[in-house]
């Protein structure tokens, strides 16, 4: 699912930021590491996840993914808001790749084993800022809170520890 994701996140014209990647490589590594670090913790747990999905989403070898990384550091470090970021993926995305995206991020959020004010905050900004719903938000959450087994057989959710 990532690589589907990858692929349709690579820009449809061959336009590429001045670092070689496509403009949509750029703003999901962006959006990535700003959920790592709007808690102000940035566990290496969560650095190595977004390692990884970049790196399967994209098809992207190590340095690559190294390079796309440092590139995502220096863009989130200077600009202002996330507009820029979502409106890329918004003019290039369907509502289903945005949702996947959305999933994507709560696995990052849950990657750490907690889920704080902070995260669940930017989550709520990240899906009205890709044009989504709060339902979107929350089914794309129940269904990875389901993948990682942190829903009971009731229905109910299991707490993170």
């Amino acid at each position: 699912m990532l690589k589907k994701l990858g692929r349709l996140l690579q820009p449809k014209n061959g336009a590429e930021s001045e670092n070689r990647f496509g403009n949509l490589h750029l703003a999901r590594a962006v959006l990535l590491l700003e959920m790592v670090h709007v808690d102000f913790a940035g566990e290496p747990i969560e650095e190595e996840f977004v390692f990884h999905a970049l790196r399967e989403g994209f098809d992207l070898t190590g340095e690559e993914t190294r390079q796309l990384l440092a590139h995502a550091r220096q863009e989130r470090e200077k600009s202002l808001d996330l507009h820029q970021f979502t409106r890329q993926i918004n003019e290039a995305c369907s509502r289903e790749e945005k949702t996947s995206l959305l999933e994507t991020f709560w696995r990052l959020a849950h990657v750490d084993g907690k889920i704080d004010k902070y995260e669940e905050a930017l989550m709520r900004r990240l899906t009205t800022l890709l044009r989504l719903s709060h339902r979107q938000m929350i089914e794309a959450k129940l269904k990875v809170r389901e993948e990682l087994g942190l829903r009971r057989s009731d229905g109910s959710i299991r707490p993170l520890s």
